[in-house]
């Protein structure tokens, strides 16, 4: 896969895993009840190929089953550090010939904490609901892990440094709309911690 990213992280297999899983359910959602417009928000977006791999996944697989009629997208991205601004962008440039016929509008990308995006929509009066959230959030606690001390754009990458996994989840139920699903991937430890915390 042909994707820009930047030099201190690169996206792994678990990335095309979540697109692969989330298209899957996407296309037996619109099986079971056809839709016209589907939301989705793609949330860490990293380089955004978790969204963009989703979609295109979307399509190939329903132009397959329904190739007359398809839904259409909006598609829009959330991503902590500036530097993965520029790859989103060229990524979807790079797809967009894939893309082109598949979005309302152009997507939209916001730079800045989840936190900071909830207060902004807020403060605009406009939040925006999802039918779909995607999350490949950072997998590891700063306080049980080593943290490098001389990359720190990539510990940002590798670490839940910005926020808690309680404000993700309350953030991701504030954005779905009343039958929307979110999909997130998270360390097995992780996710134990926070439950026992419930």
């Amino acid at each position: 896969m042909n994707y820009s990213q930047p030099e201190f992280y690169h996206f792994c297999e678990d990335s095309i895993l979540l697109a692969e899983y989330a298209s899957n359910q996407i296309v037996q959602l619109y099986l079971n009840s056809p839709f016209l417009n589907f939301d989705i928000l793609d949330v860490c977006a990293g380089c955004g190929v978790v969204g963009i791999e989703t979609l295109i996944k979307v399509h190939s697989k329903l132009s397959t089953i329904s190739p007359l009629s398809t839904p259409l997208f909006t598609l829009d991205f959330i991503e902590l550090q500036s530097d993965f601004y520029t790859h989103i962008q060229q990524n979807l440039k790079i797809q967009h010939t894939q893309l082109n016929n598949l979005l309302i509008s152009p997507p939209n990308i916001y730079i800045g904490s989840f936190q900071e995006q909830q207060k902004n929509l807020e403060n605009k009066n406009k939040n925006k609901q999802y039918d779909l959230i995607l999350v490949n959030p950072p997998y590891f606690s700063a306080s049980k892990n080593r943290l490098s001390p001389s990359n720190h754009k990539r510990n940002l990458c590798r670490f839940f440094l910005n926020g808690t996994l309680s404000e993700l989840i309350l953030f991701i139920d504030s954005n779905l709309k009343k039958h929307g699903q979110a999909f997130f991937l998270n360390n097995k430890v992780e996710i134990k911690n926070y439950c026992k915390t419930l």
